[in-house]
């Protein structure tokens, strides 16, 4: 059961399959919200290995959250079509873990400011508007 289920689907880009699992967990309300658990759990635990992860440099750990929040909107996108109780589950746990310590905070500031000083300089406006949507 190790590569079954909604996290090794999520892990292995699964997007078909999961977007069937939906279809057939929205159906019945209880499989449902172990499906939305599901998912949530699995933000927060990948998000906590993030934030309890000391090695990460600022820039690098903020760019591993976008990261992990672009693979989840694209999952939210092609196969939850973009079910808003999905939506507001990934939300959640994503507020879950980066409201859990100062690291987090820190470490958005500290990526604005550098991105502000080297990179932005170079860069028109609605790529920096892009950029910092995916940073809040």
């Amino acid at each position: 059961m190790e590569n079954s289920g909604l996290v090794a689907m999520i892990k292995n880009d699964r997007y078909d399959e999961i977007a069937l699992m939906h279809e057939l967990f929205a159906k019945v309300p209880n499989a449902f919200a172990m499906l939305k658990n599901q998912l949530s759990q699995f933000v927060v635990n990948e998000g906590n290995v993030l934030v309890n992860d000391d090695k990460l440099k600022s820039d690098e750990f903020v760019s591993r959250v976008i990261s992990l929040r672009d693979k989840m909107m694209i999952i939210y996108q092609r196969s939850f079509n973009r079910d808003p109780n999905i939506d507001i589950t990934i939300k959640n746990a994503f507020e879950t873990f980066v409201n859990q310590n100062d690291k987090t905070a820190m470490s958005l500031v500290y990526y604005l400011d550098e991105k502000f000083k080297k990179e932005f300089k170079e860069v028109n406006e609605s790529l920096i508007n892009e950029h910092l949507d995916k940073v809040i």
